[in-house]
């Protein structure tokens, strides 16, 4: 009798078994599924710009090289650019500068869509020789502010978000616009300038 119950238990225990091979517990999957499509979802809410504000902070990623472009509509007419490389150890390893370009420029709003003209004369760089004084804001030189023939912009509605247009002749030359807060992108204590003299002040120099 006792063989009997035995025998019975250890079958009941294999087909429990094989319940839980066939069925695995799916908790652990559906937290990280969860977890994702939350990323994801906070990926698309980042980028979701329907109404453009003045004094916020906008940008883009160039599909085709590193450059990130920074946008503010600093009043009702002008507005302020900076344009720098999100991988300055490329530039130091070739043995290049890093710079980091500012100009400021005029634009109107035609049937919600807004037009960043060109050109400007207010274009000034900063240059960097090393990663170290990078992080430091300490530069080795600057050029401007002079006059520049930059690529005119058009902040403009698709699907009910603002994107920007760039050149005609890229294939897709629509981007999605990203918000940013009110500093220049990796420096710490930094301010958005809204001329090349603000521009130039959120660095010091030193010479080498």
């Amino acid at each position: 009798m006792k063989n009997k119950k035995l025998y019975i238990s250890i079958v009941v225990s294999l087909l429990l078994t094989l319940v839980m091979v066939e069925n695995p517990c799916h908790d652990g999957n559906n937290v990280i599924q969860a977890q994702i499509k939350t990323s994801k979802n906070q990926r698309k809410q980042q980028y979701q710009v329907k109404k453009i504000k003045i004094g916020q902070v906008y940008y883009f990623v160039h599909r085709y090289n590193d450059e990130k472009l920074y946008i503010k509509l600093l009043d009702q007419q002008r507005y302020s650019v900076i344009i720098l490389n999100s991988n300055p150890s490329r530039s130091f390893k070739n043995g290049d500068f890093y710079k980091i370009d500012f100009y400021t420029g005029q634009y109107f709003i035609k049937n919600n869509d807004y037009i960043l003209n060109s050109p400007t004369n207010d274009f000034s760089s900063v240059y960097f020789t090393n990663n170290k004084k990078l992080k430091r804001k300490q530069y080795s030189f600057i050029s401007g502010p002079e006059y520049v023939k930059v690529d005119a912009m058009n902040m403009h509605l698709k699907k009910d978000k603002y994107v920007i247009g760039l050149s005609k002749i890229e294939i897709d030359p629509s981007y999605p616009l990203f918000k940013h807060n009110n500093t220049i992108q990796g420096f710490k204590d930094s301010i958005f300038p809204n001329n090349s003299d603000e521009f130039f002040q959120q660095f010091s120099y030193v010479p080498e």
